[in-house]
């Protein structure tokens, strides 16, 4: 049986590999209770993207969100919205930093109040992509830009309730503390595909 939970995501477009529609998504989970109209949740949609936005310059564009109610893999969405005629960007403003590789990105991570059968934390983790790299250590994110990621760490963890994490037959989990992780990382894109087994 499926649970009542919050799921919100929201869809970033931005160019890759000469090629200007590739999109990237991040997908929350919160403990506050879903919205009950098209207008609650197009506000909370604008309120994450309202967070993300000051991790993303304008190269990225804020295109589409989805909202669900519950964790039944197969469920509807209760609430689809497009944005892209509204031509939203983000709004980083990068100084020093080298932009990443597209399939570069950043993560924050979120320490929940849940640990695993192994007794180790449960984490809940976003992924960042057009990533702002340091000049002097190109392995490391660039301070200016760690310093985006943790205001939008601090702010994203208290909306609609809490930042938390449902597993079936599980608690909520909630998340109490976020980190940037310092380093650059790398996330699979739709267009880049996994890489195929030698026959």
């Amino acid at each position: 049986m499926a649970d009542t939970i919050t799921k919100l995501t929201l869809t970033k477009r931005f160019t890759y590999r000469d090629v200007s529609d590739e999109e990237f998504s991040n997908t929350y989970e919160f403990v506050g209770a879903p919205p009950g109209d098209f207008a609650t949740w197009h506000a909370l949609a604008m309120q994450v993207w309202g967070n993300e936005a000051g991790c993303f310059t304008t190269d990225v564009q804020f295109v589409h969100a989805v909202g669900h109610n519950n964790n039944d893999p197969q469920a509807q969405n209760v609430y689809l919205e497009d944005f892209t005629s509204q031509n939203i960007k983000g709004q980083y403003v990068n100084t020093a930093g080298i932009r990443g590789a597209g399939d570069q990105a950043a993560c924050v991570e979120f320490k929940t109040d849940i640990n695993s059968t192994k007794g180790k934390p449960v984490y809940v983790r976003k992924f960042f992509h057009e990533p702002y790299i340091d000049p002097a250590d190109t392995d490391r994110l660039h301070a200016p830009y760690v310093t985006a990621l943790n205001s939008y760490g601090t702010a994203i963890i208290d909306v609609h309730g809490g930042l938390g994490c449902h597993s079936p037959n599980q608690p909520q989990r909630i998340a109490l503390q976020h980190l940037v992780i310092p380093w650059v990382t790398t996330r699979t894109l739709r267009k880049r595909g996994k890489k195929k087994r030698p026959a």
